[in-house]
C-alpha cells in the first residue's frame, strides 16, 4: 500500500495535525499554513489547506464529494476530502457525521486505529448517535478488541432499540466474545 497522506498527532485525543495533499494539484501540503478548528463540544483539530478560495458551503461541497469518493472505492480520497469538509466547517452541529465517514473511510482501507480515534471523535461530539458506536464497533473488532465493541454495541442498542442490524450486530459479536 502506498504511503497515506495524514499523519495524525493526538494529544490527549483533543488535537490532531493532519497533513494533506492538494486536491487539484496533487502536491503535498508540508509548507501550507494550518488552519484550526475549534468547536463547541472541544475538540480542536488543525489542518494544512491549499490556498484557495473556499465557497460557503464549501463543507458540504466537500462532503459530498467525501461520500461520491466513498461510493468509488476511493476511501483515500474520501478521507482527504471528508478532513477537507471539517476544517472549513463552521460547527452546525453536525460535524460528528464527518468524523463517523471519515471513521469508515479509514477502516475501508485497514487503518483502524484512526478509525477508532474518529469514531470516538464522533461519539464525543454526539453521543446519542447510535451509528458512531456502531463505528467504533467495526474498527473495535477489527482491532481483535471485541469486549469494546461489545460495549460499542450494546450503547447503540440501547439508543436505538428498535434497530434489528445493530441487535444483530450485538448478538453476533457476543458470540465471537465466547469463541
Amino acid at each position: 500500500m502506498e504511503s497515506q497522506a495524514f499523519n495524525d498527532i493526538d494529544l490527549g485525543d483533543e488535537w490532531v495535525l493532519i497533513e494533506s495533499t492538494d486536491l487539484e494539484n496533487n502536491k503535498p501540503t508540508k509548507n501550507l499554513p494550518l488552519k484550526s478548528i475549534t468547536n463547541r463540544r472541544g475538540l480542536r483539530e488543525s489542518l494544512r489547506v491549499p490556498r484557495k478560495e473556499i465557497s460557503d458551503n464549501a463543507s458540504t461541497n466537500f462532503k459530498s464529494q467525501g461520500n461520491a469518493a466513498f461510493r468509488s472505492d476511493k476511501y483515500e480520497e474520501a478521507i482527504e476530502l471528508y478532513s477537507q469538509a471539517l476544517a472549513f466547517d463552521e460547527d452546525d452541529g453536525r460535524q460528528y457525521i464527518l468524523y463517523g465517514n471519515r471513521s469508515n473511510s479509514y477502516h475501508m482501507i485497514g487503518d483502524n486505529e484512526k478509525a477508532a480515534l474518529d469514531a470516538e471523535r464522533a461519539i464525543k461530539l454526539c453521543p446519542s448517535w447510535p451509528k458512531g458506536y456502531h463505528r467504533l464497533a467495526v474498527a473495535s473488532i477489527a482491532l481483535g478488541r471485541l469486549a469494546d465493541a461489545v460495549e460499542a454495541y450494546e450503547t447503540a442498542t440501547g439508543l436505538d432499540p428498535a434497530n434489528k442490524a445493530l441487535q444483530s450486530l450485538l448478538k453476533s459479536t457476543k458470540a465471537q466474545c465466547l469463541d
